[in-house]
């Protein structure tokens, strides 16, 4: 069944129309590859609605060639987002006993909070 949200990122793909912010697609895209092991983004119908617009409007589904423009600022926000990751182990070593302290910066956090309600966790 399509919701509301599915509805909108349709209409605006058959009009052209942008939806989401290409910065903000890739920002998306970013936190899914570096820190999408979250079991909030599988439930999280807006989120997985937004998810099928992006594949969609930058040809990220099967064998189509992405869009140049969106794989490079993902590129950047990919390589933002692993600059922050803690070292291989350093995550639960005994000096960092807060097992679900954010390694991510600002803007991953609140733009996941703010657009789905979703929380970073480790």
């Amino acid at each position: 069944m399509e919701t509301l949200k599915d509805l909108w990122n349709n209409t605006c793909l058959s009009a052209n129309i942008p939806a989401i912010t290409i910065d903000t697609c890739a920002r998306l895209f970013a936190i899914v590859y570096v820190l999408g092991n979250n079991e909030a983004l599988v439930y999280n119908k807006s989120f997985l609605s937004d998810v099928e617009y992006i594949k969609k409007r930058f040809h990220i589904d099967g064998s189509e060639v992405p869009d140049e423009k969106f794989s490079e600022l993902l590129k950047k926000y990919v390589s933002e987002l692993e600059d922050y990751a803690p070292a291989s182990g350093e995550q639960h070593s005994p000096t960092n006993r807060t097992i679900f302290k954010t390694q991510a910066p600002k803007w991953a956090t609140e733009l996941l909070h703010s657009r789905y309600g979703i929380k970073i966790i480790n």
